[in-house]
């Protein structure tokens, strides 16, 4: 199935910039310092911060993400399946990637022994001033992260991310056997998967915490995931066609 436009591709930095730009237009603060304990008294809550300052809340709302768990905001942990994920860069020309301006995003739910769920994005220019193709999937060689902080780090450090790498080159050069590459490397990544159903965590947990959580598909959902979540803190619940119960947060 072919989606056309304004289907396309997203830059997760450019969406935040973007969604949060709005969000100060519309009469929003934005700190940027890491929470670092939550204490829930009568008539609010307090939330302090790595620089040591304090903010009362009436109501917060956790997007939670892979590392949300590890820190101990909440009373209870998160329902949540935390995974390795590998991706891989496939770096080209400026020449090749402007042959390609209309391949579109693949989301490719093929199911083998070797791999399963191929996604990969059309060469994009990045920081570096090269251009590259991105394409990752879930294999059988993917970690599973249980509560230790510490195994994830090191992951993110030293995890073998390259012993991946031919297998998803060669997913690609399948898939795509005209395109020229002219190397490629591999990034090590994580994701949160929830429990108990497939759609993100959108509800209120306790007395004036509320949560969302994902399940690798954040930056594409995000704004209806915030709409949805506006709504429930606003009114009180849903919008008309949503049945809360499809996006319960599970607690453990």
């Amino acid at each position: 199935m072919v989606e056309h436009s304004p289907a396309g591709h997203i830059n997760p930095r450019l969406l935040i910039k973007a969604q949060l730009k709005v969000f100060e237009n519309n009469g929003g603060k934005v700190f940027r310092e890491t929470i670092t304990g939550i204490q829930s008294k009568e008539g609010g809550a307090t939330l302090t911060t790595n620089k040591g300052n304090a903010y009362r809340a009436n109501r917060i709302v956790i997007a939670a993400g892979a590392f949300s768990n590890f820190f101990g905001l909440l009373n209870k942990r998160l329902g949540l399946t935390i995974k390795s994920e590998t991706v891989l860069l496939a770096k080209v020309s400026k020449a090749e990637a402007e042959r390609l301006p209309l391949l579109p995003s693949l989301l490719y739910e093929l199911d083998t022994p070797e791999l399963e769920g191929i996604y990969s994005v059309q060469p994009v220019l990045y920081p570096d001033g090269n251009y590259y193709l991105k394409i990752g999937c879930n294999l059988p060689e993917d970690l599973y992260f249980e509560n230790d902080l510490e195994e994830v780090q090191q992951w993110f450090r030293a995890g073998d991310s390259k012993s991946n790498e031919k297998k998803i080159l060669g997913a690609l050069q399948a898939i795509m056997p005209g395109l020229k590459i002219e190397s490629y490397t591999s990034k090590r990544c994580i994701l949160p998967r929830t429990k108990g159903h497939t759609n993100p965590y959108i509800g209120q947990i306790e007395d004036r915490f509320y949560v969302t959580a994902g399940n690798g598909y954040s930056a594409m959902c995000s704004d209806g995931v915030g709409y949805l979540m506006a709504n429930l803190i606003s009114n009180g619940k849903l919008p008309e066609g949503f049945n809360p119960e499809d996006y319960v947060p599970i607690l453990e």
